[in-house]
Formats: structure tokens, C-alpha cells, sequence
């Protein structure tokens, strides 16, 4: 029985590199030689400039997370 929440994605060309990564406790994700966005989800095309040229970088695993999500007042 796996202690995962929900079942494991299986890895394609575009994320396999990520997947091994966090495999062996790191995160690397591919960056826009174009544009310099940070690409995520792990895919072959920058979804902000169309650019194809992207390079895998490890990231530091400090940051900030962002959500779509506002906290409204409290009631």
C-alpha cells in the first residue's frame, strides 16, 4: 500500500527529468533562455513568451508561494 494521497503521475518526456530529481530529494525545473520565467509545470514550450529554448536548473527549495486564492475579510 503507498502512503500517497492519490496515485503517483507516471512521467513522460516532458516531466521525466523533474521526477527524477525529487526522487533523490531535489527539485529542477527548466527556465526560458528567453524570458528567464521558471516553467512550471515541466513542459517543452514557455507558456509567457512561446520560446522553446529551455534549461533545467535545480531551484533551492526557498520561495514563495502563490495561490489564486484571496482571503476575503473575516466575517
Amino acid at each position: 500500500m503507498s502512503d500517497l494521497p492519490a496515485k503517483a503521475p507516471t512521467p513522460n518526456v516532458e516531466t521525466q527529468r523533474f521526477w527524477d530529481a525529487t526522487a533523490e530529494g531535489r527539485i529542477e525545473l527548466p527556465r526560458c533562455d528567453d524570458c528567464e520565467l521558471v516553467v512550471w509545470y515541466p513542459r517543452e514550450m514557455c507558456p509567457d513568451c512561446h520560446g522553446t529554448e529551455l534549461t533545467w536548473e535545480a531551484m533551492s527549495g526557498h520561495g514563495t508561494r502563490a495561490s489564486p486564492r484571496s482571503r476575503g475579510p473575516s466575517a
